[in-house]
């Protein structure tokens, strides 16, 4: 399709440009994903709710596994405090993998009944390999983000 199209606009393309469009652009064929997920009640403090949640997923160039456990609690009736952390591994096109830690703190007060006053904290740490260049990214990010409504 893209060949015709680009005939079309009287351009000719090399061997290696297809082969490049194709790579670059080319389906991932079917993405597999499985999950399991868990949640209980006066698990860590009295009155929270807890939550465990894993997956899995496949398709043709990528694979990732992912575990996330969160809690959250309501210490006053205008409090509501949540937390979560998040693992995550996943490789792509066997040649990278990727790990990230994401660990997330939400706090929201309730000023009125139309208005509340949200804040979270995260935390994200990434670190990546790639086999064919040998080389190894580490980011760490950090965002405080407030929101009112």
């Amino acid at each position: 399709m893209f060949q015709k199209q680009a005939l079309e606009n009287g351009i000719v393309l090399t061997p290696q440009e297809i082969t490049n469009f194709t790579n670059s652009v080319g389906g991932f064929g079917n993405i597999w994903t499985y999950h399991v997920q868990g949640v209980g009640a006066d698990t860590i403090f009295k009155d929270d709710t807890s939550m465990i949640s894993c997956s899995y997923s496949t398709s043709n160039v990528s694979q990732s596994h992912s575990v996330l456990l969160s809690n959250g609690r309501v210490p006053s009736e205008k409090w509501r405090i949540a937390s979560k952390l998040q693992l995550m591994c996943q490789t792509i096109d066997p040649s990278s993998l990727a790990y990230k830690i994401s660990p997330t703190v939400h706090a929201s007060y309730r000023l009125r009944e139309k208005a509340t006053i949200e804040a979270e904290i995260r935390f994200d740490v990434v670190n990546t390999l790639d086999d064919v260049s040998g080389h190894t990214r580490n980011l760490c990010d950090a965002a405080l983000i407030g929101i009112s409504h």
